[in-house]
């Protein structure tokens, strides 16, 4: 995972993305200890290395022109906030959300992606995708990445391959039919279950 992501911090620095000047310093694993001892949720170590890596995103991005957004639409959250928000959402009780999902990015539209910490679950270590307002639809969390590894390698890949670039005025845009052929050949579990939630 460490090397994943040392890999797409090398290919944003060359391609000067906005997304560095909006994401924070990394957390020490002592501050990432401390906070899973006081929320009482111990994370997977691939997400431990996430936020080792870089611990969310500040407030120095303009979100209408997606310069925060490290895949389409998603803003990772720094742990402390990603930590209350996981709070929230388990003492209200909203439909289909397991307490076993931890949610690590946000988006405009009041949809979060979690990852599911359940070893017991058939989406163990998954990268889903959850919506307050329309879970209705599809009944529960829809399956966007095998896991976190996956995750890391199909941001990097859409951003080499130029399925995720910004415009002259840094605005994040996306070329969807080649991201969505990145990610199905890099998360065919997603895909699979995915299809059921179609």
């Amino acid at each position: 995972m460490k090397q994943l992501l040392e890999a797409l911090e090398v290919l944003l620095v060359k391609i000067n993305a906005p997304l560095l000047y909006s994401l924070n310093e990394g957390l020490d694993g002592n501050n990432i200890l401390d906070l899973e001892r006081a929320n009482g949720f111990e994370l997977p170590s691939e997400i431990k290395e996430l936020y080792k890596w870089k611990n969310g995103s500040n407030a120095d991005y303009d979100p209408r022109i997606g310069g925060g957004f490290l895949f389409r639409s998603a803003i990772l959250m720094p742990l402390t906030k990603a930590y209350a928000e996981y709070n929230y959402t388990i003492s209200n009780q909203f439909d289909f959300y397991l307490d076993s999902y931890f949610p690590l990015f946000e988006s405009l539209n009041e949809e979060f992606f979690v990852i599911d910490c359940d070893p017991e679950s058939e989406t163990f270590k998954m990268i889903l995708s959850y919506q307050t307002k329309h879970v209705y639809l599809t009944a529960g969390a829809v399956p966007v990445y095998d896991s976190p590894q996956t995750m890391i390698e199909s941001i990097t890949r859409c951003f080499s391959e130029k399925a995720y670039y910004y415009t002259k005025i840094n605005q994040f845009e996306v070329d969807y039919e080649l991201e969505d052929e990145i990610k199905a050949s890099l998360n065919p579990k997603a895909r699979y279950l995915k299809s059921f939630n179609s």
